[in-house]
């Protein structure tokens, strides 16, 4: 798989799938405030959803490793912080879109067993083959850098912009999102407050452990 459509996939599904799934969208929010372990709590008391244009005015998210099975089974890839930003808009009749610019931050960790493969002899090696292979996907951008003497530790950062519409429920205190392209809904605890909506971003579909907070401000 191409690097920047695997970070696509690590970082809007696994973090962030309120109404997007892998390579379909993303809601990362402006100025993360992730610190790569923890995220503020949710308290979901649900809550009436007005209709209107609401822009990502916070978000916190990370996700734990996993396999990056491209360079070996035993590479992981975690995501430490996202910068990104843009608007939902929710309409009267149950509907809603999305425009956004997502920047996920990665580290991708190569221990020394997967090293020695031609063309994978050195960190150097490794940098110049994911930064080759990461112009594609959706991504318009992503930058690769590599450092280590047997084992390699690489930071990726990728930006891609994406668009997705659908529909929306509000049920108790939880927000669903079904997309129009096909994408399993996703379910995420809520809760609003005056011209605010907050919401835990939470793995849903299989995804690996992630967590993550978003507050989306009526404009």
């Amino acid at each position: 798989m191409k690097l920047a459509a695997y970070l696509s996939t690590a970082s809007i599904s696994v973090l962030l799938a309120s109404g997007c799934g892998s390579g379909d969208g993303s809601s990362f929010a402006a100025d993360s405030g992730s610190d790569g372990g923890t995220c503020p709590s949710v308290s979901a008391c649900g809550g009436t959803i007005m209709p209107g244009t609401y822009t990502i005015t916070s978000f916190c998210g990370h996700s734990d490793p996993e396999p990056y099975t491209p360079i070996c089974q035993n590479a992981t890839l975690s995501i430490v912080t996202a910068d990104a930003q843009g608007t939902y808009t929710f309409s009267a009749d149950g509907s809603y879109s999305n425009s956004l610019t997502v920047t996920p931050h990665a580290v991708l960790a190569v221990p020394a067993s997967c090293m020695g493969p031609p063309g994978l002899q050195t960190c150097s090696d490794l940098e110049q083959a994911l930064q080759t292979n990461s112009g594609s996907g959706s991504a318009t951008s992503a930058t690769v850098v590599c450092s280590g003497t047997s084992g390699c530790t690489c930071t990726l950062v990728a930006t891609e912009s994406v668009a997705v519409a659908g529909s929306y429920s509000a049920l108790g205190d939880t927000l669903t999102f079904q997309p129009d392209n096909g994408s399993s809904p996703i379910e995420d605890p809520y809760c609003v407050s005056g011209n605010q909506i907050t919401v835990a971003l939470v793995p849903s579909n299989g995804e690996s452990v992630s967590q993550g907070t978003m507050v989306l401000t009526r404009q």
